[in-house]
């Protein structure tokens, strides 16, 4: 297993806050492009309904817990609402438009400058790549890295969080398994394969170039 340094839990606050700003974003747009104002209106008040807030003096581990509990119901919700509104089909695009969400999040000049490193040193660059996957994504769920290389890289989830929620399954087959390999993929120029057994999951990462 390789050692990783582990976030705090006043990040994972934020990128959990992050994140669930991203995805009330997306889908007030797609539903608004989709199904008018009114519709916007309708998801919202569902989105208020299970909103939670954190208790006065929370620990930033609080903040967190509140702010992932917030992110699980808004993705559901919009993801059910879509369904309801406009099929499977209806998800699928709306897949789209968040990894489109997270391309347009995560433009920046380390993005720019880690493309000029693949084209002298791939290999490098997408083991540095995968070591920022191994912090950053420590938000969203445990777990460990059992591989990292210059050429693949494994990660071992042995219980996602998401799928500690009810009324997950879209977030976890649609949104992890479907769009986030799609922003991987364009915007990393990395090839990630989700292999999910129960709760448990393997991400097996490799260069696209």
């Amino acid at each position: 297993m390789i050692t990783v340094k582990e976030m705090p839990p006043r990040e994972k606050f934020e990128l959990a806050e992050q994140n669930l700003a991203m995805v009330r974003r997306a889908a007030r747009a797609f539903v608004h492009d989709h199904l008018g104002p009114a519709a916007v209106q309708e998801m919202e008040n569902r989105w208020q309904e299970g909103t939670v807030a954190s208790p006065d003096g929370a620990s930033s581990a609080e903040q967190y817990e509140a702010a992932y509990a917030n992110l699980m119901h808004t993705g559901r919700t919009a993801y059910g609402f879509v369904r309801e509104k406009l099929g499977e089909e209806g998800v699928e695009q709306f897949g789209q438009a968040e990894a489109n969400a997270l391309i347009e999040d995560n433009a920046s000049l380390a993005l720019w400058m880690l493309a000029l490193i693949r084209a002298f040193m791939p290999g490098r660059a997408f083991k540095m790549t995968a070591e920022q996957f191994a912090y950053k994504f420590q938000w969203l769920t445990p777990f460990t890295v059992a591989e990292l290389s210059e050429q693949r890289t494994v990660y071992d989830i042995p219980a996602c969080k998401i799928l500690d929620y009810p009324g997950t399954d879209d977030l976890c087959h649609v949104a992890c398994q479907r769009v986030y390999p799609r922003w991987i993929a364009d915007q990393f120029k990395v090839k990630a394969v989700f292999e999910p057994h129960g709760k448990a999951c393997t991400l097996t990462a490799t260069p696209l170039y």
